[in-house]
């Protein structure tokens, strides 16, 4: 195998140190451990080296081929936006190199770039998820289009938290990005195959008009969701904040309890909006975004995507992170 420069590296201190003292001192999920046997991908691996230029200890692949070590890269790209939630602070694309050959690295191509380098304690998460990927294609598929999602738009948790006067815009050219955001976080739920299926009953609807689940479907749902070790029980946060938008009024979605830091009922400031943040039961989360997706992102858009909302894409995106992370088993560490 040839081994290559990855760029990511983590910090200790100034003297060499090895991946047992940094995973003795620093890591405390069993799984991110730094032992080769949690960083094996499909035809490659990971082995760490201490870089006495950067002071760290660099994450070196092992691979046949430039193309495989690159796709590694790929993949730890997606799955960074993945564990952070966003790419609005993800470096660029690294890209592979052979062992030694970083500082004779010229030109502009992407085989021919130069690394960059970058330091994070979520690194070997990057690197573990991207290792789970490359041994599934359907998650390998489902961090591609998160990242994806988040390219085409997204926001920083503390961002959103700080908009105060706008959660639509009136820009078309802004509005389709929100649609397409979440078509494409959606789709990460059919890849991971958590999407709604009505064809399992014969009235081919998720809900009746009272608003009441088609037991056939929910069932089907709620089975391919425990089959993936995910909590149905356990209700995800949902951004509900500000005036309602027509869809908003038209389908409200309903909350099971109102959330910690949901604004007072007094609350009487005209300078921020108010926050009605809730938590949602997660099937019902999963059909309202199918929504969304279907009826108005989709198609023939017209004038409906001019209502969707930042928060439509954050609760999008925020569902898609979690099915990602609690089938993968690392929610618990990341939420």
């Amino acid at each position: 195998m040839n081994r290559y420069h990855t760029g990511y590296y983590l910090t200790f201190n100034e003297d060499s140190f090895t991946p047992d003292e940094y995973s003795r001192e620093l890591i405390e999920n069993s799984r991110l451990i730094l032992v080769e046997s949690n960083y094996v991908g499909k035809d490659w691996k990971i082995e760490w080296l201490f870089n006495n230029k950067w002071k760290g200890l660099e994450f070196i692949i092992n691979a046949e081929s430039f193309e495989i070590a690159q796709n590694v890269l790929y993949y730890v790209l997606c799955s960074a936006a993945v564990i952070n939630g966003t790419n609005t602070w993800n470096y660029d694309a690294h890209y592979a190199h052979k062992l030694g050959t970083i500082e004779n690295v010229k030109g502009i191509d992407l085989i021919n770039k130069p690394v960059n380098m970058y330091s994070d304690g979520f690194i070997p998460s990057y690197f573990y998820l991207a290792a789970l990927a490359s041994k599934d294609n359907r998650l390998a598929n489902s961090i591609v289009k998160y990242q994806l999602s988040t390219e085409i738009y997204s926001q920083q948790d503390m961002d959103l938290n700080g908009v105060i006067n706008w959660k639509t815009t009136d820009f078309n050219f802004i509005q389709m990005r929100f649609a397409y955001a979440i078509i494409t976080a959606y789709s990460v739920l059919e890849e991971l195959g958590l999407a709604i299926n009505v064809d399992v009953s014969k009235e081919r609807r998720s809900k009746y008009d009272n608003g009441n689940w088609n037991p056939e479907v929910l069932d089907d749902l709620i089975k391919r969701l425990e089959d993936s070790n995910i909590d149905v029980k356990d209700d995800i946060s949902w951004m509900i904040r500000g005036e309602s938008t027509e869809i908003e009024k038209k389908r409200p979605i309903k909350t099971t309890r109102e959330a910690e830091w949901a604004s007072p009922e007094d609350d009487m400031d005209d300078l921020y909006m108010k926050v009605k943040d809730g938590y949602v039961y997660l099937p019902d989360a999963i059909n309202h975004i199918s929504y969304l997706r279907s009826c108005i992102a989709s198609h023939y858009v017209g004038e409906k995507i001019m209502n969707l909302s930042v928060f439509d894409v954050a609760n999008a995106q925020f569902l898609a992170r979690r099915l990602i992370l609690e089938k993968t088993g690392l929610w618990n560490r990341y939420k």
